[in-house]
């Protein structure tokens, strides 16, 4: 990835700022203007050179963002230019540089405009905004220099202990030799390999496990982790792994799976597409180490890090938006108590209220479930804006068929019909009125219903979400009727 240095650094930035702000193009001599005193002159070659680096920083990045120079424009176009009057020919030959005539759907003629719509409409959304402002500089770089271990020199993997290895993962031990053989090869080397990763970044240092056996069996895998100290909290991190079973190294972003027991199984597969662990990886097979030595393999995780640096961010802001949107709501709903295990209707935002009930205050009951139902969508909203920063969401008017719309462009609308419950308990029933569900059979938008259980406490969280045809599946028990007049 392209770095940028202070002069790129400070176009970039003013150049999000007016796509964010203004929605529309800049002039070439404006943008020159904003930076004139650093580079001397307006219209310099430095100064082109610079608007091509920017964009591909952005085309770089991930997720890959629009050309952002395409939203600078020539104020009187030359028409003596090869490609689009409107940017001059250096937008398209930064293009050519960066091989995107290689794609099949690249045209020089459109590339321009189909850039700036796209840079426009990508910073519109304020969540991007937020999330994607910033530079970023790439964190791992080529050496200079050869590589310099510090002594003693650990030697490389081999092909015969990586065999070795692969033939005992996931065995019963028998002796405590093959272990120890084990912890002074594969482990050892592991954590060189992570020592020499560790130096080069503000990372924390997690240790390599010094144990190779598990439950009696030799473990399966070695493996280290590399996270930044204030990340530590989100359980996000690099992995470098030996990997026993496959035979292979592998580096790999990875989420500790097993401490998301308030997260919804929808948004752990959003962790999952995020990180893409099992899908995008660095790995060496180990038939073919010979070839390979520390310098090359530190190389290579450097850039795989690299590159897969912004998703490392996305998925540690996705987990801290996660528990924000929760923390905030029971900081709005601190005042309700926390229903017991069992349901109650009075917990249900649309149980039908007992006219029979004896000292009810119906009124502050009708109101209190007002409040909550109002808390669980924002709650909602909050996650979705998160899951989905293409997309916007909005809060509908009460009495509306649904709760929450969301829109983007170029795709059917999604409505979003959200039950909440103070309760913990996921299995009680809700409630849901005939037309709504009548609403939900006919409706040729996305369709889906969010269940928000324990509102106001520790384990607030959405149980659940079900489609249009997974309600309808539902066991449904009529509760009301509509009864003929005279």
């Amino acid at each position: 990835m392209i770095y940028l240095d202070e002069n790129g650094q400070r176009l970039r930035r003013l150049l999000i700022e007016n796509a964010f702000n203004n929605g529309k193009p800049v002039y070439y001599s404006t943008a020159a203007e904003w930076i004139k005193d650093e580079l001397g002159y307006a219209h310099s070659q430095e100064f082109a050179n610079l608007l091509g680096d920017v964009s591909e920083y952005e085309y770089e990045s991930s997720p890959q963002r629009p050309f952002l120079s395409a939203t600078v424009i020539y104020k009187n176009p030359s028409r003596s230019v090869k490609y689009d009057a409107r940017y001059g020919d250096g937008l398209i030959n930064r293009a050519l540089a960066m091989g995107l005539d290689k794609k099949s759907n690249f045209d020089p003629l459109s590339f321009g405009r189909d850039e700036e719509s796209a840079a426009f409409k990508f910073w519109s959304h304020l969540s991007r905004y937020k999330q994607f402002k910033d530079y970023v500089p790439p964190i791992a770089q080529e050496p200079a220099e050869p590589i310099a271990y510090s002594a003693p020199t650990v030697p490389f993997f081999t092909v015969e202990e990586m065999g070795l290895f692969h033939e005992l993962a996931g065995r019963q031990y028998l002796e405590q030799s093959i272990g120890e053989a084990i912890k002074e090869t594969i482990n050892k080397k592991v954590r060189f390999w992570q020592e020499q990763l560790l130096s080069r970044f503000n990372m924390t240092d997690t240790n390599v496990s010094e144990n190779w056996q598990q439950s009696g069996n030799i473990k399966k895998y070695i493996w280290g982790r590399l996270n930044r100290p204030e990340d530590e909290e989100a359980d996000v991190f690099f992995t470098i792994d030996a990997m026993g079973t496959e035979n292979r190294l592998k580096a790999r972003l990875g989420y500790n799976f097993g401490r998301t027991n308030h997260f919804s199984s929808y948004q752990i597969n959003r962790l999952e597409e995020i990180t893409a662990s099992n899908t995008d990886f660095f790995s060496v097979p180990a038939q073919e180490l010979q070839g390979w030595d520390w310098e090359r393999l530190v190389v290579a995780t450097n850039r795989f890090i690299d590159r897969k640096w912004e998703a490392y961010q996305s998925a540690i802001e996705y987990v801290r938006g996660i528990t924000t949107a929760s923390q905030e709501s029971r900081l709005r709903t601190g005042n309700f108590p926390v229903a017991p295990a069992a349901a109650s209707a009075e917990d249900n935002t649309d149980a039908p209220i007992d006219p029979t009930g004896s000292g009810q205050d119906f009124a502050a009951l009708a109101q209190r479930r007002h409040v909550i139902g109002e808390e669980g969508e924002d709650y909602v909203r909050d996650i979705l804006e998160v899951e989905y920063p293409d997309w916007s969401f909005e809060k509908m008017p009460a009495g509306s068929r649904y709760d929450i719309r969301g829109k983007t462009e170029g795709q059917p609308d999604i409505e979003v019909e959200v039950k909440t419950t103070t309760s913990t308990d996921e299995s009680a029933p809700f409630y849901v009125s005939v037309s709504e569900l009548e609403y939900a059979k006919r409706t040729t938008n996305c369709y889906y219903l969010y269940r928000v259980t324990g509102l106001g406490g520790d384990q607030q969280k959405v149980a659940y979400r079900l489609t249009r045809d997974e309600l309808m599946k539902r066991t449904r028990t009529a509760i009301t009727f509509q009864i003929e007049g005279k």
